[in-house]
């Protein structure tokens, strides 16, 4: 099983991207021109149509993370409104990181991770897949620990690699 923003499905045919951010804001960090959003949405969509058209695209996997721009209602528009699947990964990013990796433990990160992945990203009911990128710094190591520290944690659908 694929979980896409929306809905699972059995398998994806087609080319897919793996790391991609189809909405961004990296201006806290780098500035007020690094930012994909809403104003660059119809752009981004017209060019996934695009490279579904010419290149055969059938999915994209977003890792966006909180408190980088992530916009799962907008992710759903764009995959609706340009036909390709997308993933929404879960977990976070180290620049910045939320409050919850810096003072949560592990137990904490794990439950938030599985919640957008069993209930969706906030109160969007859009669920999100499994962590996209493992770390090694301490607090990374310890949000990369948290998703794979329950055996009682559910099972995860595949999202990094939504071939099957």
């Amino acid at each position: 099983m694929i979980r896409t923003v929306t809905g699972d499905v059995a398998a994806i045919a087609g080319r897919i991207l793996a790391h991609e951010h189809l909405q961004i804001d990296l201006s806290a960090q780098k500035g007020p021109n690094n930012v994909i959003g809403q104003a660059e949405e119809s752009d981004v969509i017209a060019d996934l149509r695009k490279a579904k058209d010419e290149q055969g695209l059938a999915a994209i996997v977003d890792l966006s993370a909180p408190g980088w721009g992530r916009d799962p209602v907008a992710l759903r528009r764009i995959s609706q409104q340009a036909g390709v699947a997308v993933v929404c990964a879960t977990g976070f990013y180290w620049d910045p990181f939320p409050d919850i990796v810096i003072k949560g433990s592990v137990e904490a990160l794990r439950d938030a991770m599985i919640a957008e992945i069993t209930e969706g990203v906030g109160a969007t009911g859009i669920r999100s897949s499994p962590p996209g990128t493992p770390s090694s710094t301490p607090c990374r190591t310890r949000g990369s620990a948290s998703a794979v520290s329950d055996h009682r944690a559910p099972s995860r659908p595949c999202g990094r690699t939504p071939t099957g």
